[in-house]
């Protein structure tokens, strides 16, 4: 499961300074793994973390999430994806 973070990679810790917005993104991935969700499905488990941290985002970051995803996380998306998580979430 963790292959599809981009930011999280099991650290205990934020490897990003409090002023670098991939904290956020980091937070968010770190966060749905810690709610012991089981999902068999990769596809779908890549668009649910990928909506559970554009989600995230815009609840800490309401202000500036769209440009927070635009910047350092849709273009990491597979296209499909993105598509979904632009049209969800109006970015």
């Amino acid at each position: 499961m963790i292959k599809f973070c981009y930011f999280y990679d099991g650290e205990n810790f934020p490897p990003y300074e409090e002023n670098d917005e991939r904290r956020l993104l980091w937070f968010a991935e770190k966060h749905f793994f810690e709610t012991d969700k089981a999902f068999t499905d990769e596809a779908f488990l890549q668009k649910e973390i990928a909506s559970y941290v554009a989600a995230y985002a815009g609840t800490w970051a309401p202000y500036k999430f769209r440009e927070i995803l635009q910047k350092h996380y849709l273009h990491r998306l597979p296209e499909d994806i993105k598509q979904f998580i632009v049209k969800t979430y109006d970015i």
